[in-house]
C-alpha cells in the first residue's frame, strides 16, 4: 500500500492524523503494515539518495506493478479546479494534471 501527498494534512492537524490513521488500520486489514517514508528535511540536505530511490516506484509503475488509483485527469491549467475537487472531498484517487 502506497499512500503519498496527504492533502488533508494541509487542513487540519487532525486531518493529517486522519490521513496517517487510515493508512495504517487500511495496511493492518489487508494484512500489510504500513511505513512511512518523509524525504523533506533528508532531500534538503542531500538530494541525491532521493534522486535513486524516485527511480524505484517509477519503475513499478512502468512495469505496472504499481497501480495508483487516479480520480480524474485534468488540464495543467486547472490546477485550481483540481484544488478545489479536493478541498470538496469525496475524492477516491490521485487527481492528475496533465500538460
Amino acid at each position: 500500500m502506497v499512500g503519498y501527498g496527504f492533502m488533508e494534512a494541509r487542513a487540519t492537524p487532525l486531518g493529517a492524523l486522519r490521513g496517517f490513521a487510515a493508512l495504517y488500520l487500511g495496511a493492518r486489514l489487508a494484512g500489510k503494515r504500513a511505513v512511512f517514508y518523509g524525504i523533506t528535511r533528508d532531500y534538503r540536505k542531500d538530494k541525491r539518495p532521493f534522486k535513486e530511490d524516485l527511480s524505484k516506484p517509477l519503475e513499478l509503475l512502468r512495469q505496472q506493478r504499481l497501480q495508483p488509483r487516479i480520480a480524474a485527469r485534468l488540464p495543467l491549467l486547472d490546477g485550481k479546479r483540481a484544488e478545489k475537487m479536493l478541498e470538496a472531498g469525496g475524492v477516491a484517487g490521485k487527481i492528475g494534471l496533465v500538460a
